[in-house]
């Protein structure tokens, strides 16, 4: 769970454990933007099937102190997009289209 500025996020090990111990939802089934939240929180990684650069991940981190953010943040993850266009790191901020989504899934 995310606690305070310069603790680390779980282990990818530990993230699957809390998931399957904690969230009763199918692994193969699309989720809601509420229970994504909830795994993003435990360290998991998300992605919508309706975003059009495959590959792209949402997830939270955790700055160190010596960082200009000083709070923990949500950022997508475009590194692995399977297309052309820019790609990296940023932070990410919902549309009103991602929170009522019924379409996140937990990228494994």
């Amino acid at each position: 769970m995310i606690e305070a500025v310069g603790e680390s996020l779980p282990s990818e090990d530990e993230i699957r454990n809390n998931a399957e111990q904690d969230m009763t939802h199918p692994e193969d089934e699309a989720m809601s933007f509420s229970y994504a939240l909830e795994l993003l929180k435990q360290g998991c990684k998300l992605f919508r099937r309706a975003w059009p650069d495959k590959g792209a991940f949402i997830r939270i981190t955790i700055p160190k102190e010596e960082e200009s953010m000083s709070i923990p943040y949500i950022y997508k993850n475009t590194m692995e997009m399977k297309h052309e266009g820019l790609k990296g790191a940023f932070p990410w901020t919902p549309t009103h289209d991602d929170i009522l989504a019924e379409d996140w899934e937990l990228l494994v």
